[in-house]
């Protein structure tokens, strides 16, 4: 994996696009409550900017085919970064959406995340991954979960991931994680905690 140390707007609208175009199924929508693609792609985009800053980002290789970003109980959040957040992620829903969007994140009940945290349990995460468009169907998604789980494992923690979408959910289970919880939203929105236990053997 390469550390990504800048994108340029191409790169962070591929991103965003990527994820903005995810054929959603009806019965399965997806965690983002706003039925506007642009906005997704905006939020996503100041998303993946954050994380870069954080120093979070890796990507598959100098062409960028796709990118994980992790965090870590050592992750840190520069100025730089936390500007970035406000700016471009926050900014890009307003903070009446934003606000909105947090209540609805809660509503389903308590993450995984915040389900470790209250229990004071270490973990690593994936905060965000994506093989751009073209990409897809190549065989990207396998070699960046792999960097995480070695990663997770380099710090001896479990690593867990929270995805929206069942078909999501499926393929990460094929990549040695699985669900532990679930949270519905209503309106065919659901969320899936997912876990890779740290093995101390």
């Amino acid at each position: 994996m390469v550390k990504v140390e800048y994108l340029t707007k191409a790169e962070l609208e591929e991103i965003g696009e990527t994820y903005a175009n995810y054929n959603y199924p009806e019965n399965d929508k997806g965690m983002f409550p706003f039925d506007d693609k642009e906005l997704l792609k905006k939020y996503i985009m100041g998303f993946a900017k954050f994380c870069m800053e954080c120093g979070m980002l890796y990507t598959t290789s100098e062409n960028h085919e796709g990118y994980i970003a992790y965090s870590a109980p050592d992750t840190k959040h520069p100025m730089k970064a936390v500007r970035t957040f406000f700016r471009d992620v926050v900014g890009a829903l307003g903070w009446k959406r934003f606000l909105t969007f947090t209540k609805f994140c809660q509503s389903g009940g308590k993450s995984i995340e915040a389900q470790m945290k209250e229990r004071k349990e270490k973990f690593v995460m994936v905060e965000l991954l994506v093989v751009n468009e073209k990409y897809q169907g190549k065989g990207y998604m396998r070699p960046l979960m792999e960097f995480a789980i070695e990663t997770a494992d380099r710090y001896k923690l479990p690593l867990i991931i929270d995805t929206d979408e069942g078909v999501k959910r499926d393929k990460y289970c094929h990549l040695g994680v699985h669900q532990v919880t679930g949270r519905d939203f209503g309106d065919s929105r659901y969320s899936y905690g997912m876990i890779r236990e740290w093995n101390k053997s």
